[in-house]
């Protein structure tokens, strides 16, 4: 029929529709043959390359290729009056038909594969470490340590009162500056945890984007007041006679000592008290609830609302997991920002869609968009100076 190069023309020929009849029957012919067979693999292959390319809009480029492939295909086997076939040639043409069209399925499938896989590459490229164990701790002098690269041991050693960094990572009292009004503040960047145990003995876990201040004496008063921002899990040291209280800025949480969540982010709009064991006081204004293990208070508005909290969900993020149950795009991104210490920007009504899943909050951020990325949630990660942007869209 003449050499590859020919058959190549021919084949594209065929393809724009230019071809005669007489080019067309030499090309079913020699496509006939077992030895061709691969041949026409890399021509079908070579002809869709040539069409399309790592484009988001690869089947739009492809599917006008694969009907005329189609109407061709079509037109060969259905007998006509000028053309007449015998009943091999046709049972031929149409095996022939089938090899074309399969050969065109797997390279749309290989490279619809492909593509995914590349897009993911580079969505995933910029990806985000979890958070670790950081914080600052401002002294009561003024003075602040790095607790991340503070040496293990001896942080502070004075007026009675020693403050020692834990080999695994946590900040420990030891004593009080006795008789004296001063404050400590533990403050975790986005990106950060840290634990404390404070001079009372009381066990605190600082959730990312979080600070604590209390007194480096809580016995100086009658009562032990620590002022929180953003989350913390708290695991009170008993004493009847001085009241634990943790002071938000929308709630006052008061208990004798028990264990219990607080969820204070500005960004949340709300505050939240989730008691796990014991009992707590919460008073927001001039209302006042009492919780039992299991309830949660959520103070929005001037009102107290009491409810059955989700104490899996709550208490996530102390557990070491992120977890979200029927939560907004937008809720479970306000945790990423927190925690992965990125932007996040929305394109079209994406943030609205309702997910329920989890993963451990040791993973990377590619784990959980790889998760959400399978509801046909789309990413893009940027690096900017002042940071990485997670872009989401549908």
């Amino acid at each position: 029929m003449g050499n590859r190069q020919d058959i190549r023309d021919q084949f594209y020929s065929y393809l724009q529709g230019t071809a005669d009849a007489r080019i067309i029957e030499g090309l079913f012919t020699y496509f006939a043959t077992d030895q061709s067979k691969v041949h026409l693999s890399e021509l079908v292959n070579e002809a869709f390359e040539d069409q399309t390319d790592a484009d988001p809009a690869l089947l739009a480029k492809v599917v006008p290729i694969t009907d005329r492939v189609g109407m061709k295909l079509a037109e060969q086997v259905r007998p006509t009056d000028q053309r007449r076939m015998l009943w091999k040639q046709g049972y031929t043409i149409i095996a022939i038909a089938a090899t074309i069209l399969l050969a065109i399925a797997s390279f749309l499938y290989l490279k619809n594969t492909s593509m995914q896989m590349e897009m993911q590459q580079h969505i995933f490229a910029l990806d985000a470490a979890p958070g670790t164990n950081r914080a600052t701790l401002k002294l009561s002098d003024g003075r602040v340590i790095d607790l991340s690269s503070a040496a293990n041991g001896s942080i502070s050693d004075r007026n009675g009162m020693q403050i020692s960094k834990t080999a695994d990572g946590q900040l420990d009292y030891q004593g009080a500056e006795k008789g004296t009004a001063l404050t400590n503040t533990v403050t975790t960047p986005n990106g950060g945890q840290y634990q404390v145990r404070l001079p009372d003995g009381t066990k605190v876990w600082l959730n990312a984007a979080s600070s604590i201040s209390y007194a480096t004496d809580l016995s100086i008063s009658n009562k032990r007041i620590v002022y929180l921002s953003g989350e913390a899990y708290f695991e009170v040291a008993h004493d009847r006679a001085r009241p634990f209280i943790v002071d938000t800025k929308e709630q006052q949480i008061e208990v004798l000592g028990t264990h219990f969540n607080v969820n204070s982010y500005a960004d949340e709009g709300r505050t939240t008290t989730t008691l796990s064991e014991g009992s707590v006081k919460v008073t927001r204004d001039q209302q006042h609830v009492t919780l039992k293990p299991g309830q949660q208070a959520t103070g929005e508005g001037s009102s107290l609302q009491v409810m059955p909290a989700d104490m899996e969900t709550a208490l996530a993020w102390k557990n070491g997991n992120l977890a979200f149950k029927s939560a907004p795009l937008e809720q479970i991104m306000r945790q990423v920002q927190r925690w992965y210490d990125v932007e996040v920007v929305y394109q079209g009504k994406v943030r609205h869609r309702v997910f329920s899943g989890g993963i451990p909050r040791s993973s990377k951020l590619s784990v959980l968009l790889k998760v959400l990325s399978d509801s046909g949630v789309k990413f893009e990660m940027k690096e900017t100076p002042q940071g990485k942007t997670l872009v989401i869209h549908e």
